[in-house]
């Protein structure tokens, strides 16, 4: 499956050039009901909390989404349309759309203190606390998977915290096109270079455009010219 990934820009050359993502940390999602089943008593949240802090010591997650075109994805994620947006072929059975139940209704925890990151293209019991979010945030259309920190996972510390990274594996997760935005002033040249560094070949780049007709945003294929690709 073909999904896409919103970047700040200078996170993008980060990722096309060292062919890695990020894996977010549970500290750091933006939804305070990530990960909340249903509790009748109040014990049962606070062990549910130990037991999420203890899952987030082995775990993060990637998220992406279906589009590319929504102007809303833009603003929330992609720096208010300075950023870029990589597209990249999937071919990984971790990777899982997201549940927005209709019903409002968070899901229900079956066996406390019990639960795994699933790989069951239809979530049930307690996977469901990991791949469902509130009807609102529908408009993301997000794929996301969930990332075990035994697998291979690149670490890097930094002066303020410890990042880790997925790395792009071949055949798994391979970049296959990048989207400049509306008010992206990433030269091209810059793109080539990451390019070139990394060994990418066949990459569609675009410019972000405006519609005439509807909300929705348009794209227009960027020339290159020959030999400007190894350039």
């Amino acid at each position: 499956m073909l999904l896409y990934h919103f970047f700040k820009s200078k996170h993008a050359l980060d990722s096309i050039e060292n062919k890695h993502i990020k894996i977010a940390l549970l500290t750091e999602l933006n939804d305070p009901l990530e990960l909340l089943p249903i509790f009748t008593k109040k014990r049962d949240l606070i062990s549910w909390e130990e037991t999420k802090t203890n899952f987030a010591q082995k775990h993060g997650i990637i998220c992406f989404s279906k589009i590319w075109y929504d102007p809303v994805m833009w603003s929330h994620y992609a720096d208010n349309h300075k950023g870029i947006v990589l597209g990249f072929k999937i071919n990984d059975d971790k990777f899982q759309e997201v549940i927005y139940p209709k019903n409002d209704q968070r899901a229900r925890l079956l066996i406390k203190n019990k639960w795994d990151t699933g790989t069951d293209k239809t979530p049930r019991g307690n996977a469901l606390v990991l791949w469902s979010k509130y009807k609102s945030w529908q408009y993301e259309q997000e794929v996301r998977a969930w990332v075990d920190f035994d697998e291979t996972v690149t670490t890097v510390k930094t002066k303020e915290k410890v990042i880790k990274y997925l790395p792009t594996i071949k055949n798994k997760i391979v970049l296959h096109s990048i989207m400049l935005g509306l008010n992206c002033d990433q030269k091209v040249s810059g793109i080539l270079k990451a390019l070139h560094t990394s060994n990418y070949s066949n990459v569609n780049i675009y410019k972000i455009c405006l519609s005439q007709h509807s909300y929705s945003l348009k794209r227009k294929k960027i020339k290159i010219a020959p030999g400007e690709e190894t350039a």
